[in-house]
């Protein structure tokens, strides 16, 4: 689907598609909502504004990659699981949001990255947010920001997101500037907080325990997060957690004294 002013596509069930299950370009305004795709080569969306990705369920295929774009666009609470390469592939993205998604079980969770390879006007990659994501069990890193070339990765802030039994690094930033990283779980990873630019960020009051690698970071905290059945992918935290109320202010809701660490909000009876 190419050049469309307002495209909604809800409750499609695809399996077993050659190519991309969804392809959508230079359009805006688009909406994919409660979809379920089974193998194939997932969902790709180039040149997109104003973008809502959410309640999708992406299985066995390649994920979902956002390219030359979008500006202002929001995936929220999809599921993607066993994605071939990486769950979701942003690339010169601006302003944009993943929110409350679960990203498993794949070779890799999440890449945001920019270069220079489509003229000046796309070099700028800025104000991108991840939020409350678990992405947990990938043979591969857990998030990884990348700059290349004359590109500007810019603004990006990776808050209350779980990163568990990821492979390789839970977290890598590369060539960017002004990244915050803050009121995250890292836990049973093969690295922790790692990259070129991570002295360079903002990382503060995030909690460490059975990763490989060093704790990274201001405030950090140390300690089992006591989740509830991480096998079956419950992340809740139980009473006791070193994560309640041990949060920074961040300007979200939260419930108790201060915000717990991670996605998983513990509401105080």
């Amino acid at each position: 689907m190419r050049a469309s002013s307002e495209l909604s596509l809800e409750g499609m069930r695809i399996e077993g598609a050659r190519g991309r299950a969804i392809l959508v370009e230079r359009s805006a305004r688009v909406r994919l909502t409660g979809n379920r795709i089974a193998g194939g080569s997932g969902l790709e969306l180039r040149a997109v504004e104003d973008l809502l990705l959410a309640r999708n369920e992406l299985s066995g295929g390649a994920g979902i990659a956002l390219l030359l774009g979008p500006l202002r666009g929001e995936l929220r609470e999809n599921e993607i699981r066993g994605a071939r390469e990486v769950g979701v592939l942003l690339r010169r993205a601006r302003q944009g949001k993943l929110i409350a998604n679960r990203i498993h079980g794949g070779a890799a969770g999440v890449r945001l990255e920019v270069g220079d390879e489509e003229g000046p006007a796309l070099r700028a990659s800025e104000g991108n947010e991840l939020l409350r994501n678990l992405i947990y069990g990938n043979r591969g890193d857990g998030i990884v920001l990348r700059r290349s070339g004359g590109g500007v990765l810019r603004g990006t802030r990776i808050l209350h997101n779980l990163l568990h039994a990821n492979r390789g690094a839970a977290i890598l930033v590369e060539g960017t500037e002004a990244t915050t990283i803050a009121n995250n779980l890292l836990s049973a990873n093969g690295g922790t907080i790692g990259g070129d630019g991570a002295a360079a960020s903002a990382v503060t009051h995030n909690l460490f325990h059975a990763n490989r690698g060093a704790a990274v970071g201001k405030a950090a905290l140390h300690g089992d997060p006591r989740f509830r059945a991480p096998a079956r992918g419950d992340f809740a935290l139980q009473a006791g957690s070193p994560a309640l109320d041990a949060g920074v202010l961040l300007g979200l809701p939260y419930a108790g004294r201060a915000p717990d660490l991670g996605p998983l909000e513990h509401a105080p009876r």
